[in-house]
């Protein structure tokens, strides 16, 4: 319908629209009137508006490009130079507007993908500790082989354990700020991405009430103050069996477990179960990915046996502090494990084991990212395809234009031009809205997009499309013009 008379207003009509739709999209985000609260997924209503602001702007750009090389069709191209020779090509790119926008919205479609898929990377050991993040305002996280049964906050429990700071003030005084949270611990199968299958029952730690009494972390489908404390609110039975609530990283929850907020887990398993876990809220990015959490009174009853404690998170005793840097954080590191040895007493940078968790994810993302290339560049050669196309119909044309006095380089310059439009408007076109989309992912701390290798291979894709027109440039000038004119 957009070749009929009315068509280009149709199709400004439409760009305006789309236009219209994301600014003002875009300008309720900005003014905070679309809330920060989960839409579905784990996923915000941010991202989800962002992600919409970027579609309605990829949708523009492609009835834009259909309006603005269709408006002046009938007009007369006037003029001399390369400028008169860019607007004879853009006149071409008219001749048929329909195919032309469909080979631009392939192109761009597919750089939309790519871009969007590198844009989701990220690299976590760039992030410092804050209490709202994955790491909760932990630096450090450790783990034991031996349960320890003392308090490491307390002088009695560090007495205890022979855990002394001598002859150093700087870092007694480190010491002295340091902060280590306890977690029981049950052992069970590896429930993290690092582990293939599909786990039934991950490694279960019991928070102490202090840890749920200082919250912290990232969430994802639940709010308030301190979602911590859904850990210690009383479920109805089940089945007759008793219901106790528990948290989970989100990643462990989806992929691993295949469980959402709500569902139920059976203790210790299906065919023989004492007790349900239920979902009750999941960590966003979170260092307990591939464990399940629960209030250290539920721990209790469930494993009566397991006595002390064997994973710990350390960080700075004030929560929202953020000067606890990473060399602290490495002294402190190793005190505990020069000194608590004889417990297999193991500390680990917390940004490390994230970084270890989203190597995965980075993984499949850079994956997806070469096969989306590979696609694209697969569609680019089909661009040249239809520039050959093009140019095989178009023989009289140019033909024509040779005989009035046109030389060679001016028809290269007309063909090339029209292939390097549509080239270039699908890829700047697909990459903005891309990068409009992932604007909440880029503005985190952790985006780790590879611009580089993004812009080789977007750069390939336009060598790779040029090079296409450059044979139908080849094609054209071959073309015998006394004997095309006389077919006609």
């Amino acid at each position: 319908g957009d070749d009929l008379p009315g068509g280009a207003s149709r199709g400004s009509r439409w760009a305006f629209g789309s236009a219209i739709a994301g600014g003002i999209l875009l300008l309720l985000v900005l003014t905070g009137l679309v809330p920060d609260a989960e839409a579905f997924g784990g996923i915000s209503w941010n991202v989800v508006a962002f992600f919409l602001v970027g579609i309605l702007l990829l949708t523009s750009a492609l009835t834009g490009l259909s309006a603005w090389i269709a408006r002046d069709r009938e007009t007369a191209v006037r003029g001399s130079g390369v400028g008169a020779l860019f607007r004879l090509a853009l006149r071409n790119a008219a001749r048929n507007r329909i195919r032309s926008v469909l080979t631009v919205g392939l192109i761009s479609s597919a750089t939309f993908v790519i871009v969007a898929v590198a844009a989701g990377h990220r690299d976590p050991s760039v992030e410092q500790p804050r209490f709202d993040s994955g790491n909760g305002g932990f630096p450090l996280v450790a783990e034991s082989s031996q349960p320890i049964l003392f308090d490491l906050n307390t002088d009695e429990g560090r007495e205890q354990l022979n855990l002394r700071v001598d002859g150093d003030d700087e870092l007694r005084a480190l010491w002295n700020r340091t902060e280590v949270v306890p977690f029981r611990v049950n052992p069970g199968q590896d429930a993290s991405c690092l582990n293939l299958y599909q786990s039934q029952l991950p490694t279960i730690l019991g928070a102490t009430p202090r840890m749920v009494a200082r919250g912290g972390f990232k969430f994802s489908g639940v709010s308030g103050d301190n979602p911590w404390r859904l850990l210690e609110t009383p479920l109805p039975d089940a089945d007759g069996l008793p219901v106790y609530p528990a948290m989970g990283d989100l990643n462990t929850l989806q992929y691993s477990l295949h469980k959402g907020i709500g569902a139920r887990i059976p203790v210790p398993n299906e065919r023989e179960p004492v007790a349900w876990l239920e979902i009750v809220g999941a960590y966003d990015g979170s260092i307990f990915q591939g464990t399940l959490v629960v209030s250290e009174a539920n721990f209790l009853r469930f494993f009566p046996d397991r006595s002390g404690y064997g994973w710990f998170l350390i960080g700075d005793r004030d929560p929202q502090s953020d000067s606890f840097s990473r060399a602290d954080a490495g002294r402190v590191a190793e005190l505990l494990e020069s000194q608590l040895n004889r417990y297999g007493f193991d500390a680990d940078f917390v940004a490390d084991r994230l970084n270890a968790f989203l190597q995965v994810q980075n993984t499949y993302l850079t994956t997806f990212q070469t096969l989306g290339g590979l696609g694209l560049l697969l569609g680019t050669i089909g661009l040249g395809t239809v520039m050959l196309r093009n140019v095989l119909e178009r023989r009289s044309e140019l033909a024509l234009l040779r005989a009035v006095g046109f030389r060679n380089g001016a028809l290269a310059v007309i063909v090339l031009g029209e292939n390097s439009l549509l080239l270039v408007w699908g890829l700047v076109s697909g990459a903005a809205a891309a990068l409009l989309a992932m604007t909440p992912h880029l503005l985190s701390a952790g985006a780790d997009v590879p611009w580089r290798d993004v812009s080789l291979l977007l750069g390939g894709v336009f060598a790779v499309g040029m090079l296409s027109a450059l044979e139908a440039v080849r094609q054209a000038i071959r073309t015998p013009v006394l004997s095309t004119l006389r077919g006609e």
